[in-house]
């Protein structure tokens, strides 16, 4: 069994029971604001570190469910660079942004064919193109900006 499946489990199970909720709690969260069906029996095995390839979408809406910050277990997993520090740079807007991009990428996880190191090495490389997309996002700003201003001098 991986250990670190083990030790993101036990931090799954240890939340889940200090916020007072059930296994069966959980599936109803996560239907409801996942829109994710996960019977408890397989939520136990996520908190057991017992799956073998864990899905990046049930992973991330366990952790929401449980008041965990899923963007230090996906650094843990290896899904992003743990020495990457622009995401703790990013304002509330930015950590929006950059939530949002990765609730879509986690979509590309459901297929459990899918090899765990080419899961990691696909969400580093969607983690990079969000923060190259942001650079050149601010580079086309500034260069708006100075344009504006020439053309009201």
């Amino acid at each position: 069994m991986n250990e670190k499946n083990k030790e993101i489990g036990n931090l799954l199970k240890t939340k889940r029971k200090e916020l007072g909720y059930s296994l069966e709690d959980i599936q109803l969260i996560l239907k409801k604001d996942f829109n994710i069906e996960l019977d408890s029996s397989n939520i136990s095995r996520y908190e057991n570190g017992t799956v073998k390839n864990m899905n990046a979408a049930y992973l991330r809406a366990l952790c929401k469910a449980n008041n965990i910050n899923y963007v230090s277990v996906f650094k843990e997993l290896g899904y992003i660079d743990p020495d990457d520090k622009r995401i703790d740079g990013l304002d509330k807007k930015g950590m929006t942004q950059y939530e949002k991009a990765m609730n879509e990428a986690v979509m590309f996880f459901n297929d459990e064919r899918i090899e765990e190191e080419d899961k990691q090495k696909l969400m580093l490389a969607l983690n990079e193109i969000f923060f190259r997309s942001k650079e050149i996002n601010k580079e086309k700003y500034k260069k708006k900006n100075k344009e504006d201003l020439k053309s009201k001098n």
